[in-house]
């Protein structure tokens, strides 16, 4: 199943409200000094206890527990019933009549629509602080939790198009209701997916907790790890067992871009029982919102190419037969940086002489050059100079090397010897080399930047260092280039 939309559901924090939804417990805590911290009045432990299952009195409170303070239905009675959280462009939102640009902070009311365009996404937090979050192209029509007018209208959302991941709270009041084209969710502390692809084919996906799906006056219950399928027209198919979790390989934690200022990432993963197809996801967020990059493979490698700098978070996700999916693999993090020109097969970063190191890395992370820590523009000397890319702590997360060669030297021959004058001095431990068809041949230093070899056989040879050729020469000819 290639779906061309995502619509993924998470539970976020409440934004501040003069009385908190739920108190952590600390030590010393009693449901007496609760009531007076957040209410002024210990009169108020008696909601605590109706509130939160703490048994028969005298109650004992451990640190770490979380306590409700309000009770489970009570909901802000007014305002919309969804705000608009997070935007990127193109995403429009549908009040009665016209599609108008959707702006943050936007209040949803009922029958209210958004749609996101192409490369666009969305999320909304409900007043109950659950959480929506769109990819591009897709549609739902918001409901919220209030009673309807008539029996027959829906609440909740209606997902048209696309998909939606479930995040709910344990404690939410209620199911949350979601309707398709095909079926009726009925879902609550459950994480899973539900998507509706083009044929309007339905699918469910429960990873925790349980779900109730409805269609065709058959009802059936999806228990954790397990998902089925509706077909337009069709009864919920019979409960199925989930593709295991593909197992990424390791990713280095740090990515060299290259001279163009792109980078690329080459995944691999062993292949996951019951899959048949993976979405490999990056994103720039935690909860995979604000994707860059999602990508359909029936292999088990990819490579993502034409990344920008920037922290990326990786994950991949199995798909079966059928098009029902696997919890997400563990996610793996990149830190995508610019440094110099970008380091070659070999890890090497190679510079002029006399020309300037650039690179951006993030605060948390340093750059050593031979064990000693650089800043601003730095050049360096000819030779060959450690490089290490290091955290906060000093933990090493890429190494490599800064070469430096000589620039080309004027080169004569001498009767048997062949002379190369440096512009650069060349340090002793690193001495060029001449090389024919005959070997190689160490020079060694007779005066500073002057360096001698003895004159190979007849016909052509070349000055190395560093096994990079810098001057080519005829033996017997005194002249170089």
């Amino acid at each position: 199943m290639t779906s061309t939309a995502m619509l993924l559901m998470v539970l976020t924090t409440a934004a501040p409200t003069p009385i908190p939804e739920t108190w952590t417990v600390k030590a010393g805590d009693s449901c007496d000094r609760i009531a007076r911290a957040v209410w002024g009045d210990g009169k108020r432990l008696t909601d605590l206890h109706r509130w939160n299952d703490l048994g028969p009195p005298p109650h004992h409170l451990a640190p770490g527990m979380v306590l409700r303070l309000r009770a489970p239905t009570e909901l802000p009675l007014t305002g919309p019933d969804a705000t608009l959280t997070f935007l990127k462009p193109a995403v429009r939102a549908r009040h009665l009549v016209d599609w108008q640009p959707a702006l943050l902070g936007m209040g949803l009311f009922r029958l209210d629509e958004v749609n996101t365009l192409k490369g666009a996404g969305a999320a909304l937090r409900f007043r109950d602080t659950s959480s929506l979050v769109l990819d591009e192209n897709a549609l739902i029509v918001v409901y919220g939790d209030a009673a309807p007018k008539k029996p027959s209208e829906p609440t909740g959302v209606t997902l048209i198009d696309g998909e939606l991941r479930l995040a709910l709270a344990q404690m939410r009041a209620k199911p949350l209701a979601l309707n398709t084209p095909g079926s009726g969710v009925f879902a609550t502390g459950v994480q899973g997916v539900v998507a509706v692809d083009g044929a309007q084919t339905t699918r469910v996906s429960v990873f925790e907790g349980s779900s109730l799906i409805s269609a065709k006056g058959v009802t059936v219950t999806v228990p954790q790890d397990h998902g089925t399928r509706v077909r337009q027209g069709q009864p919920p198919e019979p409960p199925r067992l989930l593709p295991e979790s593909p197992v990424l390989a390791a990713v280095p934690e740090v990515l060299v871009v290259g001279p163009d200022g792109l980078g690329s990432l080459a995944l691999a993963w062993a292949k996951a029982p019951r899959a048949e197809q993976y979405r490999v996801q990056l994103a720039r967020d935690e909860d995979f919102v604000d994707r860059v990059r999602d990508a359909w493979t029936g292999t088990i490698d990819a490579t993502l190419d034409r990344l920008e700098p920037g922290a990326l978070r990786v994950r991949v996700i199995s798909f079966d037969e059928v098009g029902l999916q696997s919890r997400p693999s563990a996610v793996a993090q990149v830190e995508l940086v610019e440094l110099g020109g970008g380091l070659d097969a070999q890890g090497e970063l190679r510079l002029a002489a006399g020309q300037a190191l650039r690179f951006t890395l993030p605060p948390s992370l340093h750059l050593r050059v031979a064990g000693v820590e650089v800043t601003g523009a730095p050049a360096f000397p000819v030779g060959v100079h450690a490089l290490t890319v290091v955290d906060a702590q000093g933990a090493a997360k890429l190494s490599g090397q800064v070469v430096v060669p000589p620039r080309a030297p004027v080169v004569l021959t001498v009767g048997d010897v062949v002379r190369a004058t440096f512009t650069d001095d060349v340090p002793a431990t690193l001495a060029p080399t001449l090389v024919s068809a005959g070997g190689s041949t160490p020079f060694v230093l007779v005066s500073p930047r002057v360096w001698e070899a003895v004159r190979p056989r007849p016909g052509p040879a070349t000055v190395q260092w560093h096994g990079r050729a810098l001057s080519r020469l005829d033996v017997g000819i005194s002249d170089l280039h």
